[in-house]
């Protein structure tokens, strides 16, 4: 068997698909979701070849919703080239600000809720440093349009405010999710933290079963590994691309009733051993998959339980795609938040998934720091003439030594 390609979609079809797939209690926006959702899923597949590229070798999952309401909370405090560097990465250049926050609210009101069949819960939130005010209107928006809830934390106690942020995290992905932040991402010059967090949690519409076997799995470098198998016979979508993926999909559903509306696709090469470069032409095919399209068939599928893990420094990633302007210190425009100059100083997202014969668990957190730019201001001590030096000892309130000195040179 050829190594796999795991496209976790941690969103529902009704992001590509046609209305019959979205759920009954969901209304899609008033406004033109489907180019919104177009354009995302060409931003998620530009994100995904820049992320295998600098991951080589090794297993890979994110979240590219969990990257995007971050990125989405930043545009409401961008202002001019920053702003427009986040628009065109983002692939909707010629829209309004808020259309985007009105598409980004669109896009969770159709994610699956805990109930019944797989729940996706989302949480975002904002880490102001204390007494520090953000512009009213700024918080209003994020609190509107993305649900992000305040809170107040001291970012010179580095250790205190990496530990608040990462219980935070741990708390809204059921602890999958450890460690996000460290200590040295903090000081006294942080002025904010941007968070989101997603966790998933769905069960199979029918079960795997599990096989004693092992399954021989291929290699990149001609190796296999006896992994553990497990099987599925069913009538699942399937599409065949021969042209400009050359890959093998399968679409496996989530139980959600008659209708799936959450499913994870499964992709593996036709001719090669490994996965090939995404073009630019395979990026844009990638970003149209639409399972519902597909072919239903017979299918006794067999794939391997997997976990992965990850951390990536999304903000190489992202300057990798053209935001630069954000992470530079004196470029940077996020007047929208306060009139101090502020730029992003880290921009980092882990995501975690466990698959298995049941169904799937999935996490991923994603954080940005904004920081002030104002340089530290210090009292100036310049010691370029004669000095007196002393050696004083504060139990006794004594002098042990003292001294002078008129000739640095002079011993």
């Amino acid at each position: 068997m050829k190594p796999l390609v795991i496209l976790l979609l941690l969103t529902v079809l009704a992001a590509t698909a046609n209305a019959a797939h979205v759920p009954a209690a969901a209304t899609p926006p008033p406004y033109n979701y489907e180019d919104f959702a177009q354009a995302m899923n060409h931003f998620n597949a530009k994100m995904y070849k820049q992320i295998i590229e600098m991951s080589e070798d090794k297993n890979v999952v994110f979240s590219p919703l969990s990257i995007s309401q971050v990125l989405g909370m930043i545009l409401a405090g961008a202002r001019t080239s920053t702003r427009s560097q986040i628009m065109q990465t983002l692939g909707v250049p010629g829209v309004s600000d808020l259309t985007v926050h009105e598409n980004m609210l669109g896009a969770t009101d159709l994610l699956p809720q805990s109930g019944n069949g797989p729940a996706l819960d989302i949480a975002n939130g904002i880490f102001v440093q204390e007494q520090y005010q953000l512009y009213e209107n700024y918080t209003q928006l994020l609190q509107d349009y993305y649900n992000a809830v305040s809170q107040s934390f001291n970012p010179s106690n580095s250790q205190e405010a990496s530990d608040r942020i990462n219980q935070w995290v741990a708390d809204q992905t059921n602890d999958m999710i450890q460690k996000l932040v460290n200590p040295g991402m903090f000081n006294g010059l942080t002025r904010l933290a941007l968070l989101n967090a997603v966790y998933f949690n769905g069960q199979w519409k029918e079960k795997f079963t599990s096989s004693r076997f092992p399954l021989r799995f291929h290699l990149t470098d001609g190796s296999t590994k006896n992994v553990e198998r497990m099987r599925l016979r069913s009538h699942l979508h399937r599409l065949i691309d021969r042209t400009t993926l050359q890959m093998d999909f399968v679409a496996i559903p989530y139980s959600s009733g008659p209708t799936p509306t959450t499913i994870m696709v499964i992709g593996k090469p036709i001719n090669t051993r490994g996965l090939t470069e995404l073009t630019p032409s395979a990026l844009k095919a990638l970003s149209k998959l639409n399972p519902s399209e597909w072919a239903v068939v017979d299918i006794l599928l067999t794939m391997p339980k997997f976990n992965v893990s990850s951390e990536i420094n999304a903000k190489k990633v992202l300057q990798k795609m053209g935001i630069t302007k954000l992470f530079n210190r004196w470029e940077s425009d996020l007047s929208g938040m306060n009139e101090e100059p502020l730029y992003c100083s880290d921009f980092v997202h882990k995501s975690k998934i466990e698959v298995d014969e049941k169904g799937t668990r999935a996490a991923a957190a994603t954080v940005a720091i904004i920081m002030s730019r104002t340089i530290q201001m210090y009292q100036s001590f310049v010691v370029n003439k004669p000095f007196f030096f002393g050696i004083y000892n504060v139990p006794s309130k004594m002098f042990v030594f003292m001294g002078r000195v008129n000739n640095p040179l002079q011993e």
